[in-house]
């Protein structure tokens, strides 16, 4: 008879459970000494690896800083200039989609899309999110 079948192996399977449990706690607690240690801490910081990891974490988020700060700075003199043209420029793109989508609705073979399964609740294309007035479709139901 082997030891994990029966009683026997259950309790041996409860006993090995029980000590890898206590062997984690002893690792955690003996883990946590060591980092709240403050003489480690210093010798770790000073090592190569640790000052690595430091240099390209600050190298990372100061990229990011900047890259957001150009961003920003390009959004700021997109705002600031005439208010009409980035409205024209909108207009355009929104006549040139409406348009193409109407084209491509008229090249298809079959019926027309039924319109429930074009929009949404709020009155929008529910893929595409524009006004289905914008489109053209019609709905059987408002």
């Amino acid at each position: 008879m082997t030891s994990g079948s029966g009683a026997a192996g259950r309790k041996t399977r409860a006993a090995r459970s029980g000590s890898r449990r206590l062997e984690k706690m002893v690792l955690r607690r003996l883990l946590a000494a060591l980092l709240h240690s403050p003489q480690l801490v210093e010798r770790l910081s000073e090592s190569r690896p640790i000052r690595r990891a430091a240099q390209l974490t600050a190298f990372a988020l100061l990229q990011a800083q900047l890259r957001g700060q150009d961003a920003a700075r390009r959004l700021q003199d997109l705002a600031a200039g005439p208010v009409g043209s980035l409205c024209r420029r909108a207009e355009r793109f929104r006549d040139a989609f409406t348009q193409e989508l109407r084209r491509g609705l008229r090249g298809r073979s079959g019926p027309p899309p039924v319109a429930s399964t074009w929009r949404g609740r709020s009155g929008h294309c529910a893929r595409l999110r524009i006004p289905t007035r914008i489109v053209g479709l019609q709905t059987s139901h408002a």
